[in-house]
């Protein structure tokens, strides 16, 4: 629960950030994917991707020039 509410809090205040610079910032997912410990002991998530995505080929690293976090990672020139 402790690690949910930091990353909905560091999400949010990078949120906060970058808004003034891309209007069109959203957070779309803050979700567990796997937990150990507990009275419950482990546990993971299962595949649940549309088209058979794996979770490795959803986390692949970016393209360079790929949009990331607003207009971080493009190259534009200023007029």
């Amino acid at each position: 629960m402790e690690a949910m509410t930091a990353a909905s809090v560091a999400a949010l205040t990078i949120y906060d950030m970058v808004k003034g610079v891309e209007r069109g910032v959203e957070i779309r997912a803050v979700r567990l994917v796997s937990k150990t410990g507990g009275k419950s002991g482990t546990w993971e998530r299962r595949e649940d991707r549309p088209g058979g995505v794996s979770a490795s080929a959803a986390r692949a690293r970016p393209k360079p020039g790929d949009r990331s976090a607003g207009r971080i990672g493009t190259k534009r020139k200023r007029a």
